[in-house]
This record gives C-alpha cells, structure tokens and sequence, in this order.
C-alpha cells in the first residue's frame, strides 16, 4: 500500500514525512527508506541532504552549487548520492523487519528514469506499506508510470502528522504498537 504525501516546494512535505516517521518509530514501527531535507542559506534553498531512516545517517544529495553530474531544476545531484539511495530503496524493499518505507521525493527526474526510478518498478510491487512525497502536478502520471493508485493522497499544509498517522493506521491496523 503506497501513500502519497503532496504539496508544491517549500510546503511542508519532507517536514510532514519526518514527524511521521518520528512518529511511527516512537511507537516501535520500523521505518526505512530516507527524506531529502533542505538546506537553506540567506533564505533560499542551497540543497538537499539524503537522510537514511534506518541509520540516522545524512549525507550529501544535491545543491545549487556543481556537486554532480545530474542536474535537475537548479539542483546538481551527486550521482554517488543518487545511486546509494536507489540501492537503499532496493534492498529494503523487501525486507521483512521494516514495516514502513518513505521515498523523499519522487518527481521529474524519476519520470525520464533518473533519480529513484530504478528502484521505484520494484517498490511498487512490495508489500511493504510506504509514503512517497510527490508535488501536485504530476500525481497521476507518477500513478500511472509505476502502474497503482495511491491509497490515499495526503495534502502537506492540511494534514497534520497525528492525522496522517491515523489515517495509514486505520489502512494499515499492522502499524499500530
């Protein structure tokens, strides 16, 4: 079961999916997969970090600045960065000790078959339940591209992290501890 957590930049998505997840581990719920917090210099976004959930572990994923050969919008993304999460998404996929696996996020870039595309066909054939960010203007064709409907499609400014837990607890009653 996939879940969709929407909202255009800026509005909330990647902060909704870290209380959730912060949420759910707090209960003793297993969550893996990572977010792409932002950074942020003199008040415009200067980048991206890749936060691994199951390890606490960020590390670079892109930035305004020439860090990698991938470039989407004003972004570089280190392709090293991008490959790790691919094989992170990969190899939880499956994996039975995780109960629920976030995916920050997947928009243009995974479309044209970059970013987390190589991972994304076999995700959403798993049975593990997750919650992938995804902007507004391309929830149908992400869909479509990896051919499921969401369960439900969480809007970033208007559902609050104790609503969103209850909603995927009540699809999902294997979530609750």
């Amino acid at each position: 079961m996939i879940f969709f957590i929407t909202g255009e930049s800026g509005s909330g998505k990647t902060t909704l999916m870290r209380e959730l997840s912060t949420r759910f581990i707090h209960k003793g719920v297993v969550a893996g997969g990572f977010l792409a917090p932002g950074k942020w210099e003199q008040g415009h976004r200067s980048g991206f970090s890749l936060l691994n959930l199951l390890t606490q572990e960020e590390s670079p994923l892109a930035s305004v600045e020439p860090l990698g050969s991938v470039l989407q919008g004003p972004f570089s993304f280190d392709a090293l960065a991008l490959q790790q999460g691919v094989q992170l998404l990969l190899k939880q996929a499956n994996d039975q000790s995780i109960d629920i696996l976030f995916v920050d996020e997947v928009g243009p870039l995974e479309l044209r078959g970059g970013g987390w595309a190589p991972a994304l066909k076999v995700l959403s054939a798993s049975q593990i339940t997750q919650v992938w960010s995804v902007r507004p203007g391309i929830i149908t064709e992400v869909a479509r591209q990896w051919d499921f409907d969401p369960a439900f499609v969480f809007q970033a400014r208007e559902h609050t992290p104790g609503d969103t837990e209850t909603l995927i607890t009540h699809f999902c009653p294997w979530l609750k501890r």
